[in-house]
């Protein structure tokens, strides 16, 4: 189990576990520096006090590019990277998915009830 800490994301604060903030906050500035993601919100554990340091870190990606063409692109990879190599020793799953292609499977809501790290504006 974990506490909650308030952390500010586009000028309002939300609430993510305290033994993940630091990663979190990675994610949020590395976003910053990949022009092909449009979107990027955190659900599952780590958005709740049911967060363990063995918990992984759930973030769904949403952009513009097909999956297959934003796996490959040289900024999404970057990003991949930053968040990944911040810490080697934390899990992350990171979903993407194509804007115009929303899923309609049951990740979706939990993804819905998320918290949005990052949204180009």
């Amino acid at each position: 189990m974990c506490n909650l800490t308030a952390i500010d994301v586009n000028n309002k604060k939300v609430m993510v576990a305290d033994i993940k903030k630091d990663y979190i906050l990675n994610i949020v500035d590395s976003v910053r520096h990949c022009s092909a993601i449009n979107k990027v919100v955190l659900f599952g554990s780590s958005t709740g006090d049911n967060c363990s340091e063995q918990s992984d870190i759930d973030i769904a990606v949403f952009g513009d590019k097909t999956k297959s063409r934003m796996l490959k692109s040289k900024d999404y990879r970057a990003f991949v990277d930053a968040v990944c190599g911040f810490e080697l020793a934390q899990d992350y799953d990171i979903l993407y998915f194509g804007s115009d292609k929303l899923s309609t499977s049951a990740i979706m809501k939990d993804i819905s009830q998320g918290i949005v790290l990052y949204e180009r504006g």
